[in-house]
């Protein structure tokens, strides 16, 4: 019995939508090889205290951090976890997370490269709290919820047509 290519083409799209979700994840920032310059560093403590560094130049969030104040992490495998930041630690209430150029970075800080004139935030936030410095909605979000919505109803047509065609057939 042979395989018909109708067969073949109902996989390749049910091997593209499952891999759907996993798109933003392919495209984690690496470090970079070359600095970025004109960094903006910003760093609110939490307490009313916040510092601002400008003209900052580096690879890294982690690395630009380090180059001008104190910096304290924890490694996990190669992901460093930031403890404490110019002497002030996470405590069983606080924590410390960053943002670049208004969107909370969802990955470690010696992995996400930076750019020319980018603007980083630290800031030691209480835990449970949805405090951030931007309410954009992350367009790659959308963008892939419209595409696995259309590959879904193009996969559900696919099946209509071919289920239907199988009964007027036989």
């Amino acid at each position: 019995m042979t395989e018909k290519p109708g067969r073949a083409i109902v996989l390749v799209m049910a091997i593209i939508l499952a891999a759907l979700p996993l798109a933003p994840a392919l495209q984690t920032k690496l470090p970079a090889s070359l600095p970025a310059s004109d960094i903006t560093l910003r760093i609110d403590f939490g307490n009313g205290t916040t510092v601002t560094f400008n003209g900052l130049n580096g690879t890294t969030v982690l690395n630009v951090t380090d180059s001008v104040v104190d910096v304290e992490t924890n490694w996990a495998g190669n992901l460093a976890y930031v403890v404490s930041i110019d002497g002030v630690s996470q405590d069983q209430n606080h924590w410390w997370q960053y943002w670049v150029n208004g969107n909370y970075a969802s990955v470690a800080a010696n992995w996400y490269s930076l750019q020319d004139g980018d603007s980083v935030l630290w800031n030691r936030t209480a835990f449970g709290s949805q405090s951030t410095t931007s309410t954009d909605v992350d367009s790659t979000l959308i963008i892939g919820g419209i595409l696995l919505g259309a590959g879904g109803l193009g996969f559900m047509l696919l099946l209509y047509v071919r289920m239907s065609r199988r009964g007027t057939t036989r």
